[in-house]
């Protein structure tokens, strides 16, 4: 009787253990996702840019892009960024070609101190369902403005 329950035991482990299913927790009933989106991308101007202009006006992202964006100067509190809007058109050379204009925002900026590296982050908006946000947040990039000119 011992023996057979041990291997009914190991008999439903072994069936149990190539499904998958520690890789889609359950939570409420709900079967989440194991894939997590990637950082929406900062594509205006380019990571880590160096003499970027101080009145450069907006920066254009990629998907997702229904989050909140935040700036912040080299070791002060970020700054809340406006709402997405629809990239200007013409759009910078420096947008891939093989996306459709509607994949890109653009977010309006301050005019920023010379000589400053920024940081943009992103922060997803709250997810409604049982499993949390499937995006990913954090620093998208970073730019440092044009240097402030000698006299």
């Amino acid at each position: 009787m011992a023996f057979k329950r041990m291997f009914l035991v190991a008999a439903v482990a072994l069936a149990w253990a190539p499904c998958g299913c520690s890789q889609q927790p359950i939570q409420g009933g709900y079967a989440c996702p194991a894939i997590i989106e990637e950082l929406t991308p900062l594509y205006y101007p380019s990571p880590g840019a160096t003499g970027v202009p101080v009145n450069l006006g907006e920066i254009i992202v990629g998907q997702p892009h229904d989050g909140s964006f935040s700036l912040a100067a080299a070791g002060a509190p970020p700054g809340h960024l406006g709402p997405p809007h629809p990239v200007p058109s013409p759009a910078p050379t420096s947008l891939p070609a093989y996306d459709s204009p509607a994949s890109f925002a653009a977010i309006s900026l301050p005019v920023l101190a010379t000589g400053t590296t920024y940081m943009i982050a992103y922060t997803p908006p709250k997810a409604t369902g049982p499993c949390g946000s499937e995006e990913s947040s954090g620093t998208i990039g970073t730019f440092t403005t044009v240097p402030a000119t000698a006299k």
